[in-house]
């Protein structure tokens, strides 16, 4: 029982995480593979404990779900998925294949967006993401190698973010935004050197803390994994 209770926390969990991140609604996936191979346990309790987190997943999303089917006429949790691809996964793309600046692929997309019909503020905003991911798989598709080059290094750009200027901000010390066009630079030293010549004191110290306890707790994750999978 006490086994089952944490599933049907750790669901109801996930499920909060979900609505502030979307992208975490993938994570369900892998808890039900891990749950389903449970070592040491009757198939009996791995169904049962897989069918409580999934319902209690649902159970959170629910609301907020049926809430954009009726005022949008969409069963999704979010809308920007279009979006981020457009500007954020193929303008990456584009600034290194055309070496224009951001703001000039950003400009060139939004006029094809606007070509096609769409208007800001206006447009159904799932019908906006879903036109703005069809610009941008046409623009990926022409260009494959580049994308995956700059996916790979948006990958590595995620798991080294250590979200100093919130931090700065939040405890009312002085930031600065490190400029986009940084991450479309191909040499990654690059990013490095401009973090440490355009970020204030303040967020270096805190970049260092923050990214000193990062990599605690991936080297903690990591030697669990190999535990587990030794048991």
């Amino acid at each position: 029982r006490r086994r089952t209770r944490a599933f049907l926390f750790s669901g109801l969990l996930l499920g909060a995480c979900t609505l502030v991140r979307p992208v975490a609604k993938l994570f369900p996936v892998a808890v039900l593979v891990l749950t389903l191979f449970y070592a040491g346990t009757r198939w009996r309790f791995r169904w049962t404990a897989a069918a409580v987190f999934l319902l209690s997943f649902l159970v959170v999303l629910a609301p907020w779900l049926y809430r954009n089917h009726v005022q949008y006429d969409h069963i999704a949790l979010s809308s920007i998925g279009g979006l981020n691809l457009l500007y954020w996964g193929a303008t990456s793309t584009a600034v290194a294949v055309t070496g224009k600046s951001v703001d000039e692929v950003r400009e060139g997309f939004d006029e094809i967006v606007r070509e096609r019909g769409v208007v800001k503020g206006v447009t159904n905003p799932f019908v906006r993401s879903s036109v703005c991911r069809e610009i941008a798989v046409d623009y990926i598709r022409s260009h494959p190698a580049a994308y995956a080059r700059q996916h790979a290094k948006g990958i590595i750009n995620m798991f080294l973010n250590v979200g100093s200027k919130p931090v700065a901000d939040f405890l009312g010390l002085e930031s600065r935004e490190l400029p986009f066009q940084h991450f479309a630079a191909p040499d990654r030293a690059a990013v490095f050197r401009a973090f440490f010549t355009h970020k204030t004191p303040h967020e270096i110290a805190i970049a260092l803390f923050i990214g000193g306890w990062n990599l605690l707790m991936y080297l903690a994750a990591a030697l669990g994994a190999v535990v587990a999978l030794r048991e």
